[in-house]
């Protein structure tokens, strides 16, 4: 078992089990302070929608692991200190025994980390077991808690002995919040002690629900609801349960005239939790009427309206406001449904008319003051900013978006703004954007000078743009602000290789070299798709401009790139030189 599994801890919980996980942690915490020992503890969610595919999925985990046990050394001493300082991004953990996270576990006794809601392959678990703990298997400092919706691999329980923890609601548990949820709408709350009828049809239900925490409907009474969630778990197999129940829920919303609105926020809200995000009432308001969603003929939505037409089906941050869908049952149905509609591209048009703001076509903020202000003014950008090569790559039907594409790229400052936007750090309130930019200032990561051509490129599945833009007479050779062409830009996406192709057959040079002496074949064996590589070489590069850095540099990232230019007799340096080549830079 790799080092630091426990396994009296180590095990395997739904979300939503956190009462016991902090209560389990909080006893062993106990057992410490009575053996006098130092310890320390770090937790984290990780987002919803995200899978860990492989270690470095988990790097934003990671760091934040790393900050919360940093703060809780009361003196550290000047090792850890200056290590931090020179990591301060906390960028791995991998760095060995001398290592920053090494230093760090080292200054406790017991060290509790709690991953929620993980959905991992078990590739990705097994590095991150080695990476935290290393291959000392004794040492048990380290505990390791991770809760999930699904079971962790069996080859992987098998491997390492770990025991799991089934977790499900207890009956109590959902009489309750089926009570209390009812009663919010039928004016019943007091409703207690519960009549002998009400009890008895809900036991009913419950023993149907198997455990689950059903989303519900908004109407009439309590005993009226219960009898529709009745009919509905009787007459549906188990597979359909779930949807069922969604339907049921919304069914009053989607029967009422004129209120489709709604059900749109609904479907707004859950597909930006599905990749991730969480907005603020603000940031849905502020994209609302680029979806073409208003009040009325003259008003647009307020706060207090979104706030009041999704409270039933979501929750609300304490501080920001953030929204979450409640009943998970209820986002994956609204996923769904969205997967079968036009949804994502009815979102990509209107991000891409709301990029054509007057304001974003005034260019780039020229400090990370006015970029904040920017974004408090304009709370959608930073989702509008970062769903574009997102969708543009989802959606069946790129030509709808087309004409909203080129009005938006017609304006340079449009361009700058969108990619200065994107690059940032994503903005929810002021004091989290001061604390990150604080650490790291990234309103000027931005690439300069990127014209029409290069935007079109550096959107993930923006071929329909580029060729729309060469059709026009656009300059295939157009340079940005540090001498890159569109198929530089190209070149460095991954997973993607057509617009590279689109480029090439519009007569894109592969030996165009940038103000930094790169090509677009030294971006691609590094950042790029090995079909754009192949690509490249089809079309005439020079495999033998490939100098030693990026050599080494490839052998150290891609594996598959490797095995293809050896194949066509590259030498790529071998170990020794590489290392000498290390402790020269």
């Amino acid at each position: 078992m790799p080092r630091g599994l426990d396994s009296r801890e180590a095990g395997n919980l739904e979300p939503g089990a956190n009462r016991d996980a902090r209560k389990l942690v909080s006893e062993r915490q106990a057992h410490a302070r009575m053996d006098q020992r130092l310890w320390s503890t770090a937790s984290l969610g990780l987002r919803t929608g995200h899978p860990q595919y492989n270690v470095a999925d988990f790097g934003v985990a990671f760091r934040s692991v790393s900050r919360q046990l940093m703060t809780q050394i009361i003196e550290p001493p000047t090792d850890i200190l200056d290590l931090a300082e020179e990591y301060s991004a906390f960028y791995s953990l991998d760095e060995g025994e001398s290592g920053l996270w090494s230093l760090i576990t080292s200054s406790f006794e017991s060290v509790f980390v709690v991953f929620d809601a993980a959905n991992a392959s078990e590739a990705a678990l097994k590095d991150m077991l080695v990476c935290l703990g290393g291959n000392d298997v004794q040492n048990s400092r380290l505990h390791i808690l991770i809760t999930s919706r699904y079971p962790p691999p069996r080859s992987l329980l098998r491997t390492y002995k770990l025991p799991t923890i089934v977790t499900r609601a207890s009956d109590d548990d959902l009489m309750t919040y089926i009570m209390h949820e009812l009663g919010d709408v039928s004016g019943e709350k007091h409703l207690y002690p519960i009549p002998k009828d009400v009890r008895e049809a809900m036991s009913d239900i419950i023993e149907m629900l198997d455990g689950i925490f059903p989303p519900l409907p908004r109407f009439g009474a309590i005993s009226d609801t219960l009898n529709e969630l009745a009919q509905v778990l009787s007459n549906v197999p188990s597979s359909e349960k779930s949807k069922a129940l969604s339907q049921l829920a919304l069914s009053h919303i989607e029967k009422a005239e004129h209120e489709k609105n709604p059900i749109q926020v609904l479907h707004l809200v859950s597909t930006l939790e599905e990749i991730g995000y969480k907005p603020t009432i603000p940031q849905i308001v502020d994209f609302l009427r680029f979806l073409g969603l208003y009040k009325n003929e003259d008003n647009d939505y307020t706060t207090h309206d979104v706030a009041n037409m999704c409270a039933h089906f979501v929750s609300f941050g304490t501080c920001t406001q953030a929204m979450r869908i409640r009943s998970p049952l209820l986002q994956s149905h609204l996923c769904e449904e969205v997967s079968k509609s036009n949804t994502k591209g009815t979102m990509l048009r209107a991000a891409l008319s709301y990029l054509s703001q007057e304001d974003f076509q005034r260019g780039a903020c020229t400090s990370s003051a006015s970029l904040k202000k920017r974004f408090q003014t304009h709370p959608f950008l930073p989702f509008a900013s970062r769903i574009i090569s997102l969708y543009t790559s989802r959606v069946p039907h790129q030509q709808e978006a087309l004409d909203d594409f080129l009005r938006f790229a017609s304006h340079r400052g449009s361009i700058d703004s969108y990619l200065q936007a994107a690059d940032a750090w994503l903005y929810q309130d002021d004091d989290s954007y001061d604390e990150l930019e604080s650490a790291e200032q990234r309103w000027a990561y931005f690439p300069r000078g990127y014209g029409p051509l290069h935007v079109a490129a550096h959107i993930v599945g923006g071929r329909l743009f580029v060729k729309a833009l060469l059709q026009q007479g656009g300059d295939v050779e157009a340079q940005s602000g540090n001498g890159q062409t569109a198929l530089h830009v190209a070149a460095g996406i991954e997973d993607e290789s057509e617009t590279a192709r689109t480029l090439l057959e519009y007569g894109a040079s592969v030996s165009a070299v940038d103000d930094d002496g790169e090509t677009p074949l030294s971006i691609a064996v590094v950042e790029g798709d090995l079909e754009t590589v192949k690509l490249l070489v089809e079309f005439g590069a020079d495999i033998g401009s490939l100098d030693t850095s990026i050599l080494v540099e490839c052998a150290e990232e891609r594996r598959d790139v490797v095995e293809y230019l050896t194949g066509l007799g590259v030498n790529f340096p071998d170990e020794d030189q590489m290392d000498e080549d290390d402790e020269e830079a």
